[in-house]
């Protein structure tokens, strides 16, 4: 029995998601991915017509997870319990999708040509909504009169470093970056630090 497409576009999206995590976008081959996903070559261009194409539904898909936190967010809540819910969610999705995370770092450090489109397509989208809540809860008067893009930058930082760096810290820190209670206590520790100061 044939297996549906939808499983074979999610195994091949899978498999490219790894691929690129583990070796980088350009140094994985469609090949490879092919290979992994346990499809023909044929099937991928079939599917994505091109790399770029690829990596953009690889993006998309797991970005779409952050924008799905974001969802999330009670819309009557405080805009302190909004952004409280806003980590929650969005250190949740950055756990379950490390390999993500590490797509992104290589491109940026590698100052990648596609940086742009994952910055403009993928990230400029999500961190425009996280700024709208932080500067609703400056407007408010509920957040210290600071600027929301800086507070934005900072929050996500918080939020992304442990994730990106888990592979050095991990060597010298004894904690579970995959646990249920490392999520929970990154995300209050980032709560606190934000809303009452270290």
């Amino acid at each position: 029995m044939a297996r549906p497409a939808g499983d074979t576009r999610d195994r091949i999206l899978s498999a490219a998601r790894d691929l690129f995590s583990e070796q980088g976008i350009d140094a994985a081959s469609m090949r490879a991915i092919a290979r992994q996903a346990g499809v023909n070559l044929g099937m991928i261009h079939y599917h994505f017509q091109s790399k770029d194409k690829l990596v953009d539904a690889v993006l998309d898909r797991w970005f779409g997870n952050v924008g799905a936190a974001l969802d999330a967010v009670p819309s009557g809540a405080s805009p302190r319990r909004r952004i409280e819910a806003a980590i929650r969610g969005i250190v949740k999705y950055l756990q379950e999708n490390r390999s993500v995370v590490r797509i992104v770092v290589r491109e940026y450090s590698l100052n990648s040509p596609r940086l742009r489109r994952i910055a403009l397509r993928h990230m400029g989208p999500n961190f425009g909504r996280l700024a709208l809540l932080v500067a609703e809860g400056v407007g408010s008067g509920e957040f210290k009169p600071l600027d929301a893009r800086f507070l934005t930058m900072i929050t996500l930082g918080m939020m992304i470093h442990p994730f990106m760096a888990s592979p050095l810290l991990s060597q010298f820190l004894d904690l579970d970056f995959t646990s249920k209670e490392f999520a929970e206590t990154l995300a209050g520790t980032i709560q606190t630090v934000l809303f009452e100061g270290i």
